[in-house]
């Protein structure tokens, strides 16, 4: 199992960023940053995800089919969780405005 710091070179070398490497894993570019910074424990899961994304993010730059995901409005990842249908989740939050 490589480190953290090998896992980030070995991302490096492969000149891919966290959101490279975030558009082929289930995690978050937050997540992983924190994972190679230290400030979340390097498990085993999280290891593999993280090797397998910078594999598979690698391999698709160099067969010509490397995909991005996309960014909302603040710059956040979007991941596909409509079903592919292009439908918008219901927004979170309230309702109706909070009365004084």
């Amino acid at each position: 199992m490589l480190s953290t710091n090998e896992l980030k070179n070995y991302a490096s070398l492969r000149d891919l960023s966290l959101r490279d490497i975030e558009a082929y894993c289930d995690l978050t570019a937050g997540h992983i940053s924190q994972i190679l910074n230290g400030e979340r424990p390097l498990t085993e899961d999280n290891h593999r995800k993280i090797a397998n994304a910078i594999n598979a993010a690698y391999a698709a730059k160099l067969n010509g089919t490397f995909r991005r995901s996309p960014l909302d409005e603040n710059k956040n990842a979007v991941k596909d969780s409509d079903g592919g249908n292009g439908a918008k989740p219901a927004p979170k939050g309230r309702k109706t405005p909070a009365s004084k």
